[in-house]
């Protein structure tokens, strides 16, 4: 329940968002670099927000915060993202067929970097990520859903957005503007905010795994 009321909070965050995005962009006249220091404001003052309102944790006796797994993990996801939006800024920055070989190079250095991150994790007793639990034969299954989940629902917002503003004279896309489009994100994001508040409800009443099984279904109706 705590974790569906959780995905309200952050999805409910992202539709105001999206919704505020479009009419930003339009009232300041397309200027790109205005509509971004909104959300580049928003987020520094969470820190704030963080800071002042969120309780301290008392620390457990014995156990201490595991800081280097934490440094290398965010720079394995930094790699491997960077080299993902290099990628995306290829054929738009007319890079050249040389581009490639740092897209290569990135992934693969951030590949480098979880590979060290898990034997560093490994020799842990108080591990930042328990990757002795994740290779456990019972976890598969989980792991294994999270990540098409994470496929299916946070993967689709980029094509999403992508197809709505693509203009239809191509052969495909709705060609809507920004406001247009941020209703479209605004629509997608609230069909997971019922979904989380029904999976609040039901969880206490009815199996998860039925639950997932039916949620997965209503996704794949919707694909």
């Amino acid at each position: 329940r705590a974790a569906g009321l959780l995905v309200v909070g952050l999805q409910a965050g992202a539709i105001a968002g999206a919704l505020a995005a479009g009419a930003i962009f339009e009232a300041t006249g397309g200027d790109l670099t205005v509509t971004m220091m909104i959300p580049a404001i928003a987020v520094t003052l969470i820190a704030g927000v963080i800071w002042l309102g969120v309780p301290e944790s008392e620390p457990t006796p014995g156990r201490r915060l595991d800081t280097w797994g934490f440094v290398l993990l965010t720079w394995g996801l930094l790699l491997v993202t960077g080299a993902l939006v290099y990628m995306r800024m290829i054929p738009q920055l007319d890079l050249g067929e040389n581009a490639w070989w740092w897209v290569v190079a990135l992934f693969a250095a951030g590949i480098a970097v979880f590979v060290w991150f898990v034997k560093f994790e490994l020799r842990q007793d108080d591990p930042a990520i328990d990757i002795r639990v994740l290779r456990r034969p019972e976890m598969w299954p989980v792991q294994t859903t999270a990540f098409l989940v994470g496929i299916s629902l946070l993967g689709a917002q980029g094509p999403l957005s992508t197809y709505a503003g693509t203009d239809s004279s191509l052969g495909y896309g709705l060609g809507l503007s920004a406001s247009q489009r941020s209703y479209v994100i605004g629509v997608y994001l609230l069909s997971l905010i019922i979904g989380a508040i029904i999976f609040a409800i039901l969880s206490r009443r009815a199996n998860p795994r039925l639950i997932l099984i039916g949620a997965s279904l209503l996704v794949g109706i919707g694909y």
